[in-house]
Order: C-alpha cells, then sequence, then structure tokens
C-alpha cells in the first residue's frame, strides 16, 4: 500500500517530521515520568558519562 492512498497517515507522518528528537523526548518524559525515571537510572547504572550527559 502506497502513502499516497492514506492521506491521513501521510499528514500525521509529515508532522512528526517536523518535531525536533529533543522536542518528542521531552513530550515523552513529561507524560510518563515513571518511565523517565527508569531510563536515568540504567543510564547512571550502565551508561557512559557521554549518555548521561544526553538524558540529563
Amino acid at each position: 500500500m502506497k502513502l499516497k492512498q492514506l492521506p491521513v497517515y501521510h499528514e500525521k507522518i509529515a508532522k512528526l517530521k517536523q518535531r525536533s528528537h529533543d522536542k518528542v523526548m521531552a513530550e515523552l518524559f513529561h507524560s510518563d515520568p515513571s518511565y523517565a525515571a527508569e531510563l536515568l537510572n540504567e543510564v547512571r547504572r550502565d551508561g557512559d558519562s557521554a549518555e548521561l550527559a544526553i538524558v540529563l
């Protein structure tokens, strides 16, 4: 199936591409604080300093 056949889906994809990764991740963390805390704890435990700097 081609995207041309799914205009609503195509519009949603176009809108997602317009948003920055940072903004999307910030929205995810705000909408699910427990996930954000789990991710931070995992990076503190298993990640390196560069990865920790990204998450913070």
